[in-house]
């Protein structure tokens, strides 16, 4: 009885690990393209060229290229950044 307990716990931990590993991937997708912090706005281009984005704003929005790897977005002046994302693969 005690072994079909085990087998039925290393079973369900195993589904967790899988889930866990499964999920993975999406949580570290997560970093590329716009996010946010407390006090500033960014754009991670995870890709190995520039990439041509397009910055929206409150009024208005604006495209620039962004490098592989992090970029700081800055306000307008008393008009904030609200999103950022890749309009064309190259630039």
């Amino acid at each position: 009885m005690k072994l079909k307990k085990i087998a039925g716990a290393l079973s369900i931990a195993g589904i967790a690990v899988a889930g866990m590993l499964l999920t993975a991937p999406a949580a570290s997708a997560a970093s590329c393209g716009y996010w946010t912090t407390h006090d500033a706005k960014y754009f991670t281009n995870c890709s190995t060229h520039s990439q041509k984005i397009q910055v929206d704003y409150v009024i208005g929005s604006t495209q620039s290229c962004a490098a592989p790897g992090t970029t700081t977005l800055y306000d307008g002046w008393n008009n904030p950044v609200t999103n950022a994302f890749v309009v064309a693969e190259s630039c």
